[in-house]
């Protein structure tokens, strides 16, 4: 456990000098306040595609509920793009390139796809490691009245004198 947070950690201070070494890049070719620009106009653009984004969501998952179908691919395609939308608010060339790549929608599709594969092989994992298996016919034809749990004579007797019903009057006071 702690070599994956120690790598995370590595992986995330390696991927912030990047950005800072690259924008520094950028400063030099375009001028400093150019790309001082280009990060604060792709943050901006990125709060406005997921707020906007957001709303675009929930009125395609309410079609979607109000025909009578599962939303599956517009949530996970709008999920993409406000994580897209995410990426262009982070400072950064890298992070930007990444955040407009989702907007695409032939890479929007493929990662949807991609990630309704794994939810599907996880959910196929999930039942086979439950070793869940169903099978009405087969359970309802093994039922035979040899196979139903037999009472003996004395509790049987008990028990149809505990299923009488007990006579008496209700009254309700408030």
């Amino acid at each position: 456990m702690m070599r994956v947070g120690l790598s995370s950690l590595i992986m995330l201070l390696f991927a912030i000098f990047l950005e800072i070494y690259i924008i520094i890049a950028v400063a030099g070719v375009i001028g400093g306040l150019a790309a001082i620009f280009l990060v604060v106009f792709t943050s901006v653009f990125g709060y406005l595609l997921i707020k906007h984004q957001t709303g675009n969501t929930l009125a395609s998952v309410q079609k979607s509920l109000m025909q009578g179908q599962i939303p599956q691919v517009p949530v996970i395609e709008a999920g993409i793009v406000m994580f897209g939308g995410v990426l262009l608010v982070i400072p950064g060339f890298v992070t930007d390139i990444m955040g407009l790549l989702t907007l695409f929608p032939p890479v929007r599709k493929m990662m949807a796809s991609r990630i309704l594969a794994q939810i599907a092989q996880k959910i196929g994992n999930a039942v086979n490691d439950a070793d869940i298996h169903v099978d009405f016919e087969q359970s309802i034809n093994s039922v035979t009245p040899d196979s139903l749990p037999q009472e003996d004579d004395d509790s049987n007797s008990e028990s149809k004198n505990s299923k009488q019903p007990i006579e008496g009057e209700y009254k309700r006071e408030d």
